[in-house]
């Protein structure tokens, strides 16, 4: 709204622009537990059917930019059209994260995620904060911070791409069976990237034994993790963590709603060991109990990750804990799961069982 060379001479009209850009994350507000977290934020409010319906709630709501006595008024077809415009920029800049937003719905719940931007990017915040400080004096900075909200993210978002595909070719070059690559923005990207692949050549048995899931025969796959540099060199040594194995996934997903929904939102999941201070009361020593996640909210970057240890669960902040009947299977007994970001804890419960539209739409 501020970028343009002319607009209703009314007061309201920066601000009601700017209701039209955050109203899709109203739909916090129809969520109270982690399921609907799940299924509800960045849905259909943030979906390309969603944004005509908002844009037209605001632009009846903003009356005055096409009041007959506002000078310069516009039409209400075009102050829908402006609203509408606002709301799909609010998805675009929660695409071109690593969240993902189900952009699609309500025809498929895949979630979109470009992996151009870090949770707080200063790169692309700090034009647009200098663009809203010195608007009236500097209109070129506002059109110039406009064209930086699509033309940054956008650069990222292809650099992600070609970092994954040249670190693909380096870990093939030395004889590794890699699968999926993702390369996600760091900190200060994109001077550092973080890089999350799957790798096929190690099996790593001992890991596989902590957690106990080769005891279904299917050890799986590893996956690994380390810093880049903004060329996409190796910057830190690896991390590997067992992969869910693809049994498990199906087998759980087949067994709750719960478990369906949060490893479809996962990027790569893995299984690690649940803390002690996690377990429930009335643990039986004969179940297995584990914690599936995925390492999408680290960062390679040491003084990051002290920041991050200072709050609870911070370097893992989606988390889904299963208990399992012992022996060979995934029988599911209990299941917890936790978002720290937004302080849902559903204690240790009884699995939800999965739905059918949810089963057949998710991927």
């Amino acid at each position: 709204m501020l970028a343009l060379p002319k607009r209703p001479e009314t007061s309201i009209a920066a601000p009601m622009a700017a209701l039209a850009a955050a109203i899709p994350d109203l739909d916090i507000l129809f969520i109270s537990t982690p399921l609907d977290y799940l299924l509800i934020h960045r849905g259909l409010s943030h979906s390309l059917v969603g944004a005509p319906i908002l844009g037209l709630a605001v632009a009846l709501c903003a009356r005055s930019l096409w009041s007959r006595a506002t000078p310069g008024r516009w039409s209400l077809p075009l102050t829908w059209l402006f609203m509408t415009a606002m709301v799909l920029l609010h998805i675009w800049l929660d695409c071109v994260t690593t969240y993902g937003t189900m952009m699609f719905q309500p025809f498929s719940d895949y979630r979109v995620r470009l992996n151009g931007c870090f949770i707080v990017d200063l790169l692309l915040t700090l034009p647009l904060a200098a663009a809203v400080v010195w608007r009236m004096r500097l209109r070129r900075l506002v059109v110039g911070a406009l064209i930086w909200t699509f033309l940054y993210p956008g650069a990222s978002s292809c650099l992600s791409a070609v970092l994954a595909e040249r670190t693909r070719d380096l870990l093939a070059s030395e004889g590794r069976r890699i699968g999926q690559v993702v390369v996600l923005p760091d900190v200060l990207s994109p001077f550092f990237w973080r890089v999350i692949y799957e790798d096929e050549s190690s099996r790593a048995e001992a890991a596989a034994e902590e957690t106990g899931i080769e005891e279904a025969g299917d050890p799986g796959i590893m996956v690994t993790t380390r810093g880049l540099d903004g060329l996409g060199r190796p910057r830190t040594e690896p991390s590997a963590f067992p992969a869910v194995p693809p049994s498990m996934t199906r087998s759980l997903g087949g067994q709750s709603e719960s478990c369906r929904a949060f490893l479809a939102f996962t990027l790569l999941p893995v299984v690690r060991p649940i803390a002690e201070g996690d377990m429930p009361e009335d643990r039986d020593e004969g179940r297995r109990y584990l914690l599936l996640g995925d390492l999408r909210y680290g960062t390679s970057l040491a003084f990051v990750q002290r920041l991050m240890s200072l709050r609870s669960n911070g370097r893992d902040p989606f988390q889904l804990m299963v208990e399992l009947e012992g022996g060979e299977g995934w029988r599911l007994r209990r299941e917890r799961m936790r978002f720290s970001g937004t302080g849902k804890d559903t204690g240790w419960t009884a699995p939800s069982p999965p739905t059918s539209v949810g089963a057949g739409r998710h991927r």
